[in-house]
């Protein structure tokens, strides 16, 4: 069933069950930092600001940007 728009994408996932059902499949999602605390296997870009990443941390947002 639809959800009143002002809830967000990650609790949206967790009431439908679409987390829950990742991480029992085994399958990875990649999702944006909006999924921030869904646990499971959603894997989002590391956390902060641009210029406060680290040289390694902006690769893995550079790749995981190319998954998704």
């Amino acid at each position: 069933p639809a959800l009143p728009g002002a809830v967000h994408d990650v609790r949206a996932a967790r009431e439908h069950g679409i987390v829950g059902a990742l991480a029992e499949a085994g399958i990875k999602c990649w999702a944006d930092k909006g999924y921030r605390g869904a646990g499971g296997t959603v894997r989002i870009p590391c956390w902060g600001r641009w210029e406060t990443l680290s040289t390694g941390q902006k690769a893995v947002n550079r790749s995981h940007a190319k998954i998704r």
